[in-house]
């Protein structure tokens, strides 16, 4: 909660814990560049492709 707001420039992110779309839109969105996003953990893809 304390990026609410705010862009990042550099996160690690772990996508296995999230549940939805939204979730990982909002993780995602906080950074400002891909060149600052770190993935931490293998996700599977069809997360991304649910529908909003």
């Amino acid at each position: 909660y304390k990026s609410q707001g705010r862009g990042l420039t550099h996160a690690i992110a772990d996508l296995s814990s999230c549940g939805s779309i939204q979730s990982i839109y909002i993780m995602l969105s906080r950074v400002k560049s891909l060149e600052g996003l770190g993935i931490l953990k293998w996700f599977p893809s069809n997360i991304l492709e649910q529908r909003l």
